[in-house]
């Protein structure tokens, strides 16, 4: 579908992490920013949605496409990348 797996984000991609402003001060993916939801289409380049689990990005990241946008969620949300190294933060 719209999912992308960490290896293969990079700098091609905007970071969006959508979880509340708590958790991403708390702790968040290098060159990821906060935004709401309404800013998402200021950006030109694919963008890389990122919530908890996944599935609010996934149904963000389904929704903008629809409407032309290229977009994509973190497969398994941030929880999935929690226990690995710790370069990604």
């Amino acid at each position: 579908m719209c999912g992308i797996s960490l290896e293969n984000i990079n700098s091609d991609y905007q970071i969006i992490d959508i979880r509340d402003s708590y958790s991403f001060h708390r702790s968040h993916l290098k060159n990821s920013i906060n935004i709401p939801n309404h800013q998402i289409n200021m950006f030109d380049k694919p963008i890389v949605l990122i919530c908890y689990s996944g599935k609010q990005a996934k149904e963000l990241a389904q929704y903008y496409n629809k409407h032309g946008k290229d977009c994509y969620y973190l497969e398994g949300g941030y929880q999935s990348i929690m226990n690995i190294n710790k370069k990604y933060y």
